[in-house]
């Protein structure tokens, strides 16, 4: 309704419309709110982790111990 309102006034004002009191609109400058969409959490991550023959063991948990936040024990129980 307010951006409605906004977009009507700005339209007299552009062409130098009469209001319903017969008065010209004449302004200078036009102060409009800035319009913020409210922020959503984003998504976590879902992490897979291959097994191959060439990432050493002691690479994998450094990955899991700083990146993912796992202590050394979880870290190579999940290894």
């Amino acid at each position: 309704m307010v951006q409605k309102l906004i977009k009507n006034s700005l339209l007299r004002i552009m062409h130098n419309e009469k209001g319903k009191n017969g008065d010209e609109y004449r302004h200078d400058a036009i102060i409009m709110p800035k319009m913020r969409s409210k922020l959503q959490k984003p998504k976590l991550y879902r992490v897979l982790l291959l097994n191959d023959d060439y990432t050493p063991m002691d690479f994998v948990v450094f990955v899991l111990k700083n990146f993912l936040k796992k202590d050394f024990e979880e870290a190579m129980r999940i290894m």
